[in-house]
């Protein structure tokens, strides 16, 4: 009921539920809670795969976003509106890129820089700036760019694997 009061007051298009130590030991059956909560949520609902007993705090970081995408794609796919085709012109997605960094909001800047001056346009920065709604346009882009190895390898892994798209990592 949480899940749907906060779907309610905030009106959100995507709730990442997530595990935690507590509701681990408890033993809570988050999944159930999801399934329920989807059925009268107005905005998706997603259960994130991240066990805390499984995977620390930069796979979590790296896996979620991953699985957001996922489930996008798999949505969009299902409904027949998983775009067909690249941009006209040559795009990128640049993937990993969050205001958490201490250089990130900089190395933004001279990404789109250095794109634009390449002749690039960025289709999408995710997960900084990113809405769900554009998710299911990643694969319009020519090529996928992950400048951090904490964030983002994952998503452009599922892109690859999925939809064909060449990246370029950092690490």
């Amino acid at each position: 009921e949480n899940i749907v009061r906060k779907d309610q007051e905030e009106r959100p298009d995507l709730i990442v539920l997530t595990p935690t130590c507590t509701s681990s030991i408890l033993q809570e059956d988050l999944a159930n809670f999801v399934q329920r909560a989807s059925l009268d949520a107005k905005g998706d609902v997603l259960l994130a795969d991240v066990t805390h007993y499984l995977v620390n705090e930069l796979q979590a970081a790296d896996r979620t976003p991953q699985q957001i995408v996922q489930f996008y794609t798999e949505k969009a796919r299902k409904q027949g509106t998983l775009p067909q085709g690249k941009t006209e012109k040559p795009s990128v997605n640049i993937i990993g890129l969050t205001t958490l960094g201490f250089h990130n909001n900089h190395d933004a800047r001279e990404l789109r820089t250095l794109m634009a001056q390449l002749g690039i346009t960025v289709n999408l920065v995710m997960p900084e700036g990113a809405r769900v709604d554009q998710i299911q346009e990643m694969g319009r882009a020519w090529f996928n760019l992950v400048p951090y190895r904490e964030e983002g390898l994952m998503t452009a892994q599922y892109l690859e694997a999925e939809l064909g798209m060449p990246y370029g990592d950092m690490t």
